[in-house]
């Protein structure tokens, strides 16, 4: 589990994660409730107030090849990287 307090109070903590073929859209609410009650245990706190979440996606692949487009870009850059790529695997 990872912890980061930053200077106004607020406390970063997390995560879980799970894997499979595609990426579920919803959250899994007894997941975070599970992290927030070990979190409340571990700092002996009454309650912790969630102000945001994050999902994170992570690109995988069975294969050797995996290519992420990770930037604010990736609705028009995939389209030609995917060609490119697709050359270069298959050459």
């Amino acid at each position: 589990m990872q912890r980061c307090a930053l200077p106004g109070g607020d406390l970063t903590i997390g995560d879980t994660h799970a894997y499979a073929t595609t990426h579920d859209p919803y959250g899994d609410e007894a997941a975070d409730d599970l992290v927030l009650r070990e979190i409340v245990k571990l700092l002996g706190a009454e309650q912790l107030d969630v102000r945001q979440r994050w999902r994170g996606v992570y690109a995988s692949a069975p294969s050797d090849t995996v290519v992420s487009v990770t930037s604010g870009v990736e609705m028009t850059i995939p389209h030609g990287l995917a060609a490119t790529v697709r050359v270069d695997v298959l050459a």
